[in-house]
Order: C-alpha cells, then sequence, then structure tokens
C-alpha cells in the first residue's frame, strides 16, 4: 500500500482519543495527508468499546459522574452532552436510566457512546482525505521489516506493515494464575459480568480475590441475578473501593522530564 500507515491495536477508549486528536492536528497544521490510512486492529466485533465498556450488565458503573467524563481533552463534558442530544440512540437499551450530571451510568452506555464517536471520526477522516479500517482480528506480533517498517501479525494470518504503530490494548490479563485457567469454577477476570453469573450456579459459594472496581461489579452483578449463596472478598489491604465522587476536573499535561522529576 502506498502512503503512509498507522496502525492502532485495540479500538478502545484511548484509541478514539488517539484518532481524534490525531485528526485535530491535521487540520489545524493544514497538513492534510490524503494518503493516510489508519488500520485499527481488535479482536472483539464491537469497535470502540474496548474491554472495559463492553457490552455487559447495567449494573456495572462507571466510578466518576457522567459530567466529569470526556475521552477528548478539549472537549470537557462530551459524553454528558452527548447523552442529552442523543436520546433516541441510547435511551431503547436503556428505558430506566435518570440521567444527571451527577450520575453514574453504566458503563455499557459509555461503551455505546465512544462506538458513535469511531463511527464519527472514521467519517471525519474519509472528509479530509484519509482512512479508518477496522479490522476484525487480533493481534500477536510485531516485527521490523529491513525496509524500515513495523509489521503486525495477526491470528487470521494478515500482515500490515506500518509507518508507525500504536499500542492501545488496554490492561493486560494476569499471569499470576495462568495455571488454574482450565480448572472448572475459576475465573481470571469476572467480565462479561453476564457471562460469569449465569454459568455460577446461584446457591454456590463464590470467594472474590480483590475488592477494588471489579470486585464490587462481580457481587453486585451476582446480586443482581438471583444469586443466594455466600460471597466473601479477599483483600491484601483489607480496604473497598472509594467512589471518586467529588474528584475535579482533571487536567491534561504533557509527560516531560522535568515533569518526572
Amino acid at each position: 500500500m502506498s502512503g503512509k500507515v498507522i496502525t492502532i491495536v485495540g479500538s478502545g477508549a484511548s484509541s478514539v482519543s488517539f484518532i481524534d486528536a490525531l485528526l485535530e492536528n491535521l487540520c489545524v497544521e493544514n497538513n492534510i495527508l490524503s494518503d493516510l490510512t489508519i488500520f485499527l486492529l481488535d479482536k472483539r466485533p464491537q469497535f470502540g468499546r474496548g474491554l472495559a465498556y463492553a457490552d455487559d450488565t447495567s449494573t456495572s458503573l462507571l466510578n466518576t459522574r457522567a459530567s466529569f467524563i470526556s475521552p477528548f481533552s478539549d472537549k470537557p463534558g462530551h459524553f454528558y452532552n452527548w447523552l442529552l442530544q442523543n436520546k433516541s440512540i441510547w435511551e431503547d437499551d436503556f428505558p430506566d436510566l435518570i440521567l444527571s450530571p451527577d450520575a453514574f451510568l453504566p458503563r455499557s452506555l459509555f461503551g455505546n457512546y465512544l462506538t458513535h464517536m469511531l463511527q464519527s471520526l472514521s467519517k471525519k477522516a474519509v472528509e479530509i482525505g484519509c482512512r479508518v479500517i477496522t479490522v476484525n482480528d487480533e493481534a500477536y506480533r510485531i516485527t521490523f521489516a529491513h525496509d524500515g517498517k513495523i509489521v503486525i501479525s495477526t491470528r487470521g494470518n494478515l500482515s500490515f506493515p506500518s509507518d508507525h504503530v500504536v499500542l492501545s490494548c488496554g490492561n493486560g490479563g494476569s499471569l499470576e494464575y495462568k495455571n488454574l485457567e482450565d480448572t472448572p469454577g475459576f475465573f481470571s477476570s469476572p467480565y462479561p459480568i453476564k457471562h460469569t453469573t449465569r454459568v455460577i450456579p446461584k446457591e454456590a459459594r463464590v470467594a472474590i480475590i480483590g475488592s477494588r472496581l471489579s470486585a464490587i461489579d462481580m457481587a453486585i452483578g451476582l446480586k443482581a441475578s438471583g444469586h443466594t449463596g455466600p460471597i466473601v472478598f479477599h483483600s491484601r489491604t483489607g480496604s473497598l473501593p472509594a467512589v471518586r465522587g467529588i474528584q475535579g476536573r482533571y487536567k491534561p499535561e504533557y509527560l516531560t522530564p522535568q515533569r518526572i522529576k
């Protein structure tokens, strides 16, 4: 393929934020690259959501108030404003949702928003002469070619020679208990909650290792699905997660050598 190629591995919130910043920069600097192609690779079919905001139970909530959330540094409150202006897109899936600036909303709703943001960015890219191409496949290897290209190889035997590669893969899964992966009754991650709560018997004893947000998601999901057995949290610190309800708006800053010091 001729022209510049950027391959992004992962299509969650950070990818949406990166693509927005990239296209904004091209427009501001009048540096329109009509031969720029952005490949967006994700092993999940729902682009834009990522694992954190996948289509899951409505009991899995954001731990930041709705009006504080935005993937765009120059558009504070963008998520909440989008919700107000696009009720026809989401209200059928969340008919009982009470919308307010201080609400803690379902993470899957934010995933819905991110998917629409990615669609808007793809349209914007076409308008300025670029291309955003989504590829439903899993990247598993990075190599460097003799011509200076960075090559991403996928499980589906696809290859993407690129000028730049952006890893936007989110948090990697823990390998600490990898030897237990095939053990009946063991789950290395609670997500998707709707699957985990379906396969755990309602009367079973459940031990949850950790006591942060994902642990709370699991416990609430179990109770909401009618679980009657005992649930025990095992935490090294003995603490529960704090809701970040009183936080102010975050001001993005560049990571410089001076700031690191």
